[in-house]
């Protein structure tokens, strides 16, 4: 057909071998895009494109007849789902993440494994993986998909002031596989005393005392809140860091990599384990599995709690939605996000979805053996 468009067929296999050739070409081109350039194609991009995959040689009738589903913008909607749901592909944004080459990808993660295997299997107690990381929590959530409905006069508007959409507070997120250890793991909100008014904190403690208000300079996490953090992480621990052999998951932030804090956690009985470089969005449990679940979850909690308030929350209203998210953060088992992403059970239960994105068919054998000097 692509050698010989005009050859002798009929009408109805004519047209639906064109269809075929065209579609055939359209997606290889948008696996290209997505998986070469970067790039999610618009619907303009996808029209041009499959305009461009009509054989030149046919007549204009058939030519015609062709691009028909592409006249009206009903119809090209209509014909991009189709084509969506034919080929298993979905409207979505790509992801960002550095450009690392797979192999670089598939060592970090080997070493990654063989740090983690090795630890576990060459402690005398019970091993305590915790997963520690910052995410960004905005006072007002703009724009939030919901129904609209059209008027004649006025237009619509989330009305909020400037200062309220630039704001910002850390999330210092706490998980475990141990469900039973997880109530115990501080949650700790930082924001800088713009933010956070004295009086605020005050109530904060009082509504929900499981979480921990930081009031300082700023809302950055840094060396010396992290030795706080650390000094809190074991409060809470208490004995347990004698009875358990604990290891604290970090990415490699700069507020993360200091000798004092090194030191801080030697003296305390805490193993740091690091997440490689540019792998935290496939390693680490808490970018993996839990981040994105708590935002959507916060953001409705904060939609419903502007709703009741007729447009203007306040600041202890978001916070009892942020807290309403962590508390259900709390109350769920994290061990199956440690599994997924090969922390555990050396490497037996990692995901399909990362075995996907290392390009490995099955899961690899990491010896639980000391590390080389390059690793």
């Amino acid at each position: 057909m692509m050698l010989n468009p005009r050859c002798s067929l009929g009408l109805r296999p004519l047209m639906v071998a064109l269809r075929f050739i065209v579609e055939l070409q359209l997606l290889s081109w948008v696996q290209f895009q997505n998986y070469e350039c970067g790039v999610a194609p618009s619907r303009k991009m996808l029209l041009d494109h499959a305009q461009s995959c009509v054989p030149k040689d046919l007549p204009p009738s058939l030519t015609a007849r062709l691009l028909r589903p592409f006249k009206t913008a009903r119809s090209q909607r209509k014909a991009l789902a189709a084509f969506r749901m034919k080929h298993r592909c979905k409207l979505g944004k790509l992801r960002s993440e550095a450009p690392i080459p797979l192999a670089e990808k598939q060592d970090k993660a080997l070493a990654f494994y063989q740090w983690c295997n090795y630890w576990q299997a060459n402690t005398e107690r019970e091993p305590l993986l915790i997963n520690m990381d910052e995410s960004s929590l905005a006072f007002h959530w703009s724009g939030l998909a919901g129904t609209v409905a059209e008027a004649a006069v006025s237009v619509a508007t989330d009305k909020a002031k400037l200062s309220s959409r630039r704001a910002r507070v850390t999330y210092l997120c706490c998980i475990t596989h141990d469900s039973t250890v997880q109530p115990l793991l501080p949650q700790v909100l930082l924001g800088n005393s713009r933010s956070f008014p004295l009086e605020f904190v005050k109530q904060a403690a009082e509504v929900e005392p499981g979480i921990t208000v930081w009031r300082e300079k700023s809302a950055w996490n840094s060396h010396r809140l992290m030795r706080k953090f650390l000094r809190l992480l074991c409060a809470r621990l208490g004995d347990l860091l004698k009875t358990r052999s604990v290891g604290l998951l970090l990415d490699f932030a700069p507020c993360h990599v200091h000798d004092s804090i090194f030191e801080l956690a030697r003296s305390a009985g805490l193993r740091l384990l690091f997440v490689p470089p540019g792998m935290t969005p496939l390693l680490q449990p808490c970018d993996t599995h839990c981040f994105a679940a708590f935002k959507n979850n916060a953001q409705e909690n904060w939609r419903v709690k502007k709703s009741e308030a007729g447009g203007h929350p306040t600041l202890l209203m978001w916070f009892q939605a942020v807290a309403a998210a962590v508390h259900d953060l709390v109350h769920r088992s994290w061990a199956r996000a440690f599994e997924s992403d090969g922390i555990l059970q050396q490497q037996r239960n990692m995901s399909s979805h990362l075995l996907k994105q290392l390009h490995w068919s099955t899961a690899p054998q990491v010896p639980p053996v000391w590390p080389s000097e390059e690793v």
